[in-house]
């Protein structure tokens, strides 16, 4: 191609084609060339873009002969080396995975010793608006930046650099948007709730636990008079976790709800699904095993179905765990008692995984009581 004529004062990698009077612009990573229109301030502004574009792209290559690795990769070294052996349950690891591809998305093809404190600052005031999810995503970076200083690729951490949010509930951008449940409107969901959500209602109410473990709660978690569970959320990370509650006449009454139908299933929490094809039962630990993302599916359509109406962001099946409590401390039981049903920390989990899976004995479990009686409530 003939040189373009100095008239027309043109940057880099941009010419004209006299005969049509059209742009085009040649990347010189790739060597192709694409037109960019006719009109010369337009294709010259997108020129110019294109060169800072290259530039830092040959500038990161350049980085890259060195050894210096793009986050992206930094990002899959940390998934496939560290989070494996993270003590997380299966919820928090699927989250915690989702961050670590949100972070690879946004901004994975930067090279990893560009990406500093004010970077990782303006991110998370632009990514996150409540104080707990700055701080999280603030944490699970400077995971990733303590891997990397492990590996030699720096030697500061960035993301801890950065501050950390106070989360508490005196600021109004912290404090709870759903609106609570009180025992009037558990009932009439309830009321018209199919049957394993009025078992795992049931259970939450009186025993406080979540979701996770209405919906994992086996019967061989019954022995004798104690009912053994292990919270699934803060297992890797405190012994109140491991909860042993002692079995009264309403948790043998929900049990007995429970086990009223004809499905054969060892959950308390069960149901018969409409479509049992294969795909419907992949990662499912049994057929009829009810997971807990349908559950709060199920409490929201049971809700939405009831006559109630909610001004702000109604509630949902988390709530249960609060207005237990709460029924908890009116009975007169003190706030002892509702912290360790809520299974809330203190330091033992050392003892627990010091041992095998397989050795946990009676007293690495907290001995609780759960006797709120529903029929009291009615």
């Amino acid at each position: 191609m003939a040189p373009v004529p100095r008239k027309y004062k043109l940057p880099p990698n941009l010419s004209v084609d006299k005969g049509t009077g059209r742009y085009r612009y040649w990347n010189p990573l790739t060597g192709k060339r694409h037109w960019v229109g006719k009109d010369k301030q337009h294709a010259i502004a997108k020129a110019q873009l294109y060169n800072k574009a290259v530039d830092l792209k040959q500038q990161q290559l350049r980085l890259e002969e060195q050894g210096i690795p793009l986050m992206a990769y930094v990002i899959d070294m940390f998934i496939s080396n560290v989070v494996p052996f993270k003590p997380w349950a299966d919820s928090t690891r699927k989250n915690k995975v989702a961050a670590l591809r949100l972070y690879k998305r946004d901004f994975g093809d930067r090279l990893f010793n560009s990406i500093d404190r004010i970077f990782i600052a303006e991110w998370l005031e632009t990514r996150t608006k409540k104080a707990d999810t700055y701080n999280e995503h603030r944490h699970l970076l400077g995971e990733i930046w303590k891997y990397a200083i492990s590996k030699g690729w720096c030697q500061h951490n960035e993301a801890l650099a950065t501050l950390e949010r106070s989360n508490s509930l005196k600021l109004a951008a912290n404090r709870k948007e759903r609106l609570p449940l009180d025992l009037k409107q558990f009932w009439q969901i309830h009321d018209v709730a199919p049957k394993f959500l009025q078992v795992a209602m049931q259970f939450s109410l009186v025993t406080l636990q979540g979701r996770s473990e209405c919906c994992n709660l086996l019967d061989n978690a019954l022995r004798g008079n104690w009912l053994y569970i292990v919270r699934q959320k803060t297992s890797g990370t405190n012994d109140m976790a491991f909860l042993r509650i002692e079995v009264t006449e309403q948790i043998r009454a929900i049990r007995a709800l429970a086990f009223s139908d004809d499905i054969a299933c060892p959950y308390w929490v069960r149901r018969r699904p409409a479509s049992q094809r294969p795909q419907h039962l992949q990662n499912k630990p049994h057929p009829f095993y009810v997971e807990p993302g349908y559950l709060s599916k199920a409490f929201a359509k049971s809700r939405d179905s009831s006559e109630l109406r909610f001004p702000g962001k109604p509630p949902t099946f988390h709530e249960i765990r609060g207005l237990g409590s709460r029924l908890y401390r009116e009975a007169g039981h003190s706030k002892e008692y509702v912290r360790m049903l809520m299974a809330h920390s203190d330091d033992k989990v050392t003892d627990i995984y010091l041992n095998a899976p397989g050795q946990l004995r009676d007293d690495h479990y907290q001995e609780v009581k759960a006797d709120l009686k529903l029929g009291d409530l009615r």
